[in-house]
């Protein structure tokens, strides 16, 4: 019996009429067409209920996302009465949509549906290479390739895999992808029972298992025979009872980016038909896989090629950036990202965010990479499961989280650092799903992190020939020799290490100290005690705190006798990884005047330090300075160095310490005061855009100083945004209302009146 064919627009109206469709039903091409095909089928069940109607079975699947849909039915129509079918309808692209109608007179065999909990019919015994299989299969290809897209792209995935069981009849279906630098195949999309075992095994290196080998050889692997191939490595898959499976590669522009796998316990899968579909479909998910991590690369900004004004922003923002970028890729809890310079054998810098940012790999810390496998093979991993099955190295990385990802920052050859990132509650299913896309990013920033802290090295070495020929000068005066100085004209090689000061302190935001360049960790001191002295020492600026008031601070319920001592250790372990010269017990930074301790803050020739508190004040008093003189250039200039180093309050991290409670909210207060300053230099200067960045870094700070509010409303006014002034009115008398029950002073509504009304404010 012919196989009927006709095609449905979006309204379920025939539009095209076969003479096998004619044959099959005894409907006449005219009598069909404009009409509803359940008008024109009529089917039934065996049980004489309709089965057609406005609202079929195929069809709502196909409305629901589905590429194709099947359905038993039977036709009694005069002409062909108790004739029964198989039912197939295939979306067709939109525009138009509809579908193409197949409908076969045969007797079905029931196979597992794509869903696993309810039969669909197929047909046994039909021709793989038959007309209406072929059509069936483009139609079903065509509307795949128009439903995919990157701005979608798990989605998408997901639909690419779910149609692969459909039209292959197979249980399971799954996508790998190569790593960018490792060159490992990575499983990254499941659809599908038994996904246990599927996740096995989650990487294949080239020539090992199926997977590693389409990738070597660019050749697809088909079976119907799977227990006893030995190359097949997932025997947990074997023993589910999976018989035939089929492996096709993806290829991109540079030969093999991808595999796509169908695997089914039958084994009277149509292997010829299978290995048509995927490779027809390879080519529209190849394109969909190639343009996603287009974009994802694309979403981590990398920077300008250059030395940019003020270097250490920039690369703090970009570390940032690429950190929170990646946690949003990876639907991560949180993580960290350490920067990692070869040359000091230590990490440089480092950032954190979310719930789960207390994990950093230990070789890192200890600088020792070349026992990370991460770095030293490029490879992402993703640590998941008992402890005993990761890698040996990677049994010390602390816990906290059900899963980690560790993925390596690597340009040139060169280890750049390593991000980790947590994964607290839903874990990524399976557990490698975002490591190519993740490590995509890392092979795409890592360049541009090593750039940009080239740049912080070149602006420091800068600044250091500046400070070394002031002192020359100064010296000169006194009658020093001069030629012992570094002058800036001095045309010697860039050496990093000359650049670094000794100590490197950051106190606004998170607390961090650096020693010629490395990152100081609170468990490189012998007492976590000591760490919270030196924090203690720099907020009273350099004056000193006696043995009794700091003994109160840090232990206020102890003995005194035993305070004594135990400052006395703390003083020791301090000096023990600040100090320059601890064997000669000769004390550069964390001096004492009898027994009155203090951290020096003046210049010395024998360790230079850098300390983002004294900068900050250093640069206040000199645009005070340029202000009050009238040079309001310069002062801008001063002003705004000192509030790009304000990255946040100071010492977050002690957020109910009363030692610096004080410090920290006058410090606060310079700043947004800086900032209003700042902000109204340049609506002087008519550039109220640089204005509208002020206030809003302001309101970061204290979001509710209904001030910043109404200077904000006022420089969005002036550079013509009116709708925007007039938003911030109702976010300041929100946050008002919420935080402290208060509406905004009848200054700021008569602002916003004033603007919504178009007069001058």
């Amino acid at each position: 019996m012919p196989e009927a064919r006709f095609v449905l627009d979006d309204q379920l109206r025939v539009v095209e009429w076969s003479n096998e469709a004619t044959v099959a039903l005894g409907v006449t091409e005219e009598d069909a067409l404009g009409k509803s095909c359940y008008e024109v089928v009529r089917g039934h069940s065996t049980f004489g209920k309709p089965v057609c109607g406005p609202n079929c079975p195929p069809m709502r699947a196909l409305r629901s996302g589905h590429v194709t849909a099947r359905c038993s039915l039977q036709v009694l129509h005069e002409a062909t009465p108790n004739k029964k079918f198989i039912a197939e309808l295939v979306a067709l692209p939109k525009p138009p949509g509809g579908a193409l109608a197949v409908l076969v007179g045969r007797e079905p065999t029931l196979l597992a549906s794509s869903n696993g909990n309810s039969p669909v019919s197929s047909v046994s015994g039909r021709s793989a290479t038959s007309t209406t299989d072929i059509v069936r299969d483009l139609a079903t290809v065509a509307t795949l390739a128009t439903s995919l897209s990157p701005d979608h792209l798990d989605k998408s995935i997901e639909l690419a895999l779910d149609w692969l069981r459909q039209t292959t009849c197979a249980e399971a279906a799954e996508l790998f992808m190569v790593e960018p630098q490792g060159g490992d195949m990575i499983l990254s999309a499941y659809q599908g029972p038994f996904k246990a075992a599927f996740s096995q095994i989650t990487r294949f290196a080239p020539g090992q298992g199926y997977p590693g080998l389409v990738l070597s050889r660019g050749e697809p692997i088909l079976t119907s025979s799977l227990p006893e191939d030995s190359r097949f490595l997932r025997t947990q898959v074997k023993d589910k009872g999976f018989n035939s499976f089929a492996c096709v590669p993806i290829f991109g522009s540079g030969g093999v980016v991808g595999i796509l796998n169908v695997a089914t316990r039958r084994s009277d899968l149509d292997l010829e038909r299978t290995y048509r579909l995927l490779s027809w479909a390879s080519r529209p998910i190849g394109t969909l896989l190639q343009g996603g991590l287009l974009q994802i690369r694309e979403t981590v900004g990398v920077g300008p090629n250059n030395v940019q004004e003020n270097a250490e922003q920039g690369l703090d923002d970009l570390l940032r950036g690429t950190l929170h970028q990646m946690m949003q890729v990876g639907n991560a809890a949180g993580g960290a990202l350490v920067l990692y310079d070869r040359d000091i054998q230590g990490v440089v810098r480092q950032v954190t965010e979310g719930e789960f940012s207390g994990v950093l790999c230990p070789d890192i810390k200890s600088g020792t990479p070349q026992l990370c496998p991460v770095l030293t093979g490029g490879h992402g991993l993703a640590l998941y499961g008992p402890r005993h099955s990761w890698p040996v190295s990677c049994h010390q990385v602390p816990s906290g989280a059900s899963m980690v990802y560790c993925l390596p920052l690597v340009a040139g050859g060169q280890e750049v650092g390593i991000v980790q990132l947590g994964f607290t509650g839903r874990r990524p299913s399976p557990p490698t799903k975002y490591l190519p896309f993740l490590l995509n990013m890392a092979e795409r920033v890592a360049p541009a992190i090593k750039l940009a802290w080239m740049n912080v090295q070149i602006q420091q070495l800068t600044q250091s020939r500046l400070a070394a020929t002031k002192l020359e000068l100064e010296q000169g005066t006194n009658g020093v020799a001069s030629h012992t100085r570094p002058r800036l004209t001095d045309a010697d090689s860039f050496d990093p290490a000359s650049a670094r000061p000794f100590l490197e302190i950051r106190s606004f935001g998170a607390f961090e100290l650096y020693r010629e360049g490395r990152l100081i960790t609170p468990d490189m001191f012998n007492r976590r005690g000591a760490l919270t002295l030196l924090k203690i020492l720099l907020t009273h600026g350099g004056k000193p705190v006696s043995r009794d008031a700091l003994s109160e601070l840090l232990w206020p319920e102890a003995d005194p006798q035993d305070s004594v001592n135990r400052l006395h250790v703390l003083v020791h372990c301090l000096r023990r990884v600040v100090e320059p010269f601890p064997d000669e017990r000769r004390w550069v930074f964390i001096c004492n005047d009898g027994d009155r301790y203090y951290f020096n803050l003046g210049v010395t020739s024998e360790a230079r330090y850098q300390l983002d508190i004294k900068d900050f004040w250093d640069q206040v008093n000199v645009g005070e300075q340029q202000a009050r003189e009238g040079d309001v250039p310069a002062a801008i200039t001063a002003y705004e160095e000192a509030v790009n180093l304000y990255r946040g309050d100071l010492l977050e991290e002690e957020p109910y310490a009363d030692w610096c409670w004080l410090e920290r909210e006058h410090l606060k207060e310079v700043c947004l005061s800086i900032l209003g300053r700042l902000a109204t230099f340049y609506m002087e200067q008519n550039s109220p855009e640089r204005s509208v960045d002020l206030y809003r870094q302001a309101l970061r700070i204290d979001a509710l100083r209904e001030q910043s509010y109404r200077g904000l409303m006022r420089s969005l006014w002036a550079a013509k945004r009116r709708d925007e002034a007039l938003r911030e009115y109702q976010v300041c008398w929100d946050i008002l209302q919420k935080d402290l029950g208060v509406e905004p002073l009848p200054e700021t509504v008569e602002l916003y009146h004033a603007i919504r009304a178009g007069r001058s404010p």
